[in-house]
């Protein structure tokens, strides 16, 4: 008799969790397909709304999606941190003001419930399309800021050092603090990462501000897709403006703040030059491969290539003429290679049956560039930022940096990313000056980058 209720019991079970999944899946039976997510996703890019004094953004704590989109909702699952690990030495903070703000290794802080307003900030607003400002100096597109652009309720002064190159300390500068709570009509909930970027279309060094707001999101356990990036510059818009919302979530230029507004959660973030990826004589940097594992998982790129020697792909990545800032309305670049065709039929040639081909890589948005790049099992260029996608190669892939005669090869950037990842690393440098022609055009010794391909074909397959 036991015996038959116990089974009974289970056939119950298992027709009460299959009528709550079709209920969850049908949208309670109203006809809704998705499904009901809580506490998961939480809305940063409302319009504010009044509450007594002072505008909130509204937060919504629950939210319907397809089941196709259900992935990029669950919340980023952050490895755990080691005791000995980076993020731990780095979080040894010193506290100020009650606790409302931070300094972390004279890097970056952290401040609670801070004010910017905007009337002491001058600049341009930034965002315009390229060619409506060729030629404008670089100094007009950053901002100036006054005294009580920043504002914390605090009794007494903040004294704090950081690094010193880095704006952090103009920034501290123009901290105010008052014992009286400074005055806003706008509130921000979700995290904030404040960047000031440099050389903001360039794929290296936008990298190391990707990088350290990756390192400040896992520190703080921060939800990507919710974290407010804002930039406190007035650049133009670039190319990788629309990568920084994709792996972090919305985008706030100082410019467009109207009105004296509250940040909860507010970090300054910290200085691409003071990036671990910047330190190319470091034995290694940490977390670089949950890195490529959150930047490609953000692209929705599978992030497993499986090494295949009878069919290796094998990409060339050239160099040419582009406009990317106002600075060099003619688009001229250096390190161009003369004889990519050459270069090219030589390698199929050789390597019948692999996958050979050339590409001018930041021709593609950023989900195109990764899918490419995920699967490329030998990747070979001319020093240049785009060879920052080594940090995206396979594990087993390798790496061929070409230098002219006239660009040292102790610019190790992308030699030290191959070192960090334990990627395959060879180079070739050009000794014979009459290869350099005009525009910064070197014509590249075939044999001798055909002969490196197949020793890298060696090392990734032996």
């Amino acid at each position: 008799m036991k015996k038959y209720i116990r089974i009974a019991a289970l056939i119950y079970v298992i027709v009460s969790v299959g009528f709550a999944l079709f209920w969850m899946f049908t949208g309670g039976g109203k006809g809704v397909k998705g499904l009901v997510v809580e506490g998961y996703f939480y809305q940063t890019d409302a319009k504010p709304v009044m509450q007594g004094n002072h505008y909130h953004s509204k937060s919504k704590r629950t939210t319907s999606y397809t089941t196709s989109t259900l992935k990029r909702v669950l919340p980023w699952q952050w490895k755990e941190r080691n005791e000995n690990s980076y993020i731990l030495d780095i979080m040894k903070g010193e506290s100020f003001c009650g606790g409302n703000f931070t300094g972390y290794d004279g890097k970056f802080a952290q401040l609670t419930n801070a004010i910017i307003d905007p009337s002491r900030g001058q600049g341009r607003r930034g965002g315009e399309n390229i060619s409506e400002v060729l030629n404008q100096p670089e100094e007009n597109e950053y901002y100036i800021l006054q005294s009580g652009y920043f504002k914390l309720n605090c009794k007494k002064k903040i004294h704090y050092n950081f690094n010193s190159n880095s704006h952090l300390r103009q920034w501290i500068n123009v901290l105010n603090t008052t014992v009286e709570n400074p005055a806003y009509k706008v509130t921000y909930n979700s995290w904030t990462i404040a960047v000031k970027r440099y050389e903001y279309v360039n794929l290296y060094h936008t990298m190391t501000d990707f990088y350290n707001a990756f390192l400040v999101s896992k520190a703080f356990k921060m939800q990507p897709g919710n974290i407010t990036i804002l930039w406190i510059d007035g650049h133009p818009s670039g190319t990788l403006d629309t990568t920084w919302k994709t792996l972090f979530g919305p985008i706030l230029r100082a410019g467009y703040i109207q009105q004296p507004s509250m940040f909860n959660h507010m970090i300054w973030g910290i200085m691409g030059y003071d990036s671990p990826l910047n330190m190319h004589d470091s034995k290694n940097v940490p977390y670089l491969e949950e890195f490529r594992f959150f930047f490609l998982s953000r692209h929705n790129i599978p992030t497993k290539s499986e090494l295949n020697c009878t069919k290796l792909k094998i990409m060339f990545l050239w160099r040419r003429d582009y406009v990317a800032h106002p600075r060099n309305p003619s688009g001229s670049v250096s390190r161009k290679i003369k004889n990519e065709k050459e270069l090219l039929d030589s390698a199929m040639k050789h390597f019948v049956g692999d996958d050979v081909f050339g590409i001018q890589i930041d021709k593609l948005d950023m989900k195109n560039q990764l899918k490419l790049i995920a699967n490329v099992d030998i990747l070979i260029g001319m020093h240049g930022a785009g060879l920052s996608h080594t940090l995206f190669l396979p594990k087993h892939a390798g790496l061929i940096e070409l230098y002219p005669t006239y660009w040292s090869n102790a610019n190790t950037h992308f030699k030290a990313m191959a070192r960090w990842r334990n990627l395959h690393y060879l180079s070739w440098n050009n000794i014979d000056r009459t290869k350099e022609l005009a525009n910064k055009y070197t014509i590249v010794d075939v044999e001798a980058v055909t002969g490196l391909i197949g020793k890298m074909k060696r090392n990734i397959c032996r």
